[in-house]
């Protein structure tokens, strides 16, 4: 055991350690901000798209039923103006 205190304390020099624990704990908050933050970041990308989704349909829909009113709307004309 001897031999793994010296290698311990030459590695990591006790007056270290301080610095080495507040670096850890550091890495582990990090770690797990990054982990955690993801599900948050990937619901709220998941609504925005739910969103956008929803908000490019009911364009489309509109775009839709605008072509049909203009169709609509040349054809009598078209019929007035033919006379029928």
């Amino acid at each position: 055991m001897a031999g793994n205190k010296t290698f311990l304390n030459t590695v990591f020099p006790p007056k270290s350690m301080t610095v080495l624990d507040t670096l850890a704990n550091i890495g582990l908050l990090f770690f797990l901000f990054l982990s955690f933050g993801k599900v948050g970041v990937m619901e709220v990308d998941d609504e925005v798209d739910a969103k956008a989704d929803d908000f490019i349909n009911r364009f489309k829909q509109q775009l839709k039923l605008q072509r049909l009113d203009s169709i609509i709307r040349f054809k009598d004309a078209s019929n007035r103006g033919s006379g029928k």
